[in-house]
């Protein structure tokens, strides 16, 4: 960076040279804060244990994101569930009622 010799300027270049390192500093301090800003919803994501849905938002996938966890959810809920109890066995000495009986009950049985 080249030297300036400030006592060789006019007030108006002054100012102008101070109005325009204000506004570069700003825009530094701006940026700079967008990147604290950004690192500190990381750090929030990850001490909730939830990176993934912070990576989802980042990359704009939460509604992709929501269905994978429905799904999960889905086969959990199944692979959890209790299964239906068994019908009970069917003794096979007993007699079983003849498709007549069942239709007309006047008709006789043999």
């Amino acid at each position: 960076m080249a030297k300036i010799d400030l006592d060789s300027l006019s007030i108006e270049e002054l100012a102008a040279m101070r109005d325009a390192a204000t506004e570069k500093l700003a825009q530094k301090v701006a940026a700079r804060q967008s990147e604290l800003d950004e690192l500190r919803r990381e750090v929030a994501a990850l001490r909730t244990g939830r990176p993934l849905d912070y990576a989802a938002q980042a990359m704009g996938a939460t509604d992709i994101v929501s269905d994978i966890k429905g799904d999960l959810a889905t086969a959990n809920a199944a692979l959890t569930a209790e299964p239906p109890s068994p019908e009970p066995p069917v003794a096979p000495d007993a007699p079983s009622p003849s498709p007549a009986a069942e239709a007309d009950p006047k008709v006789p049985t043999t």
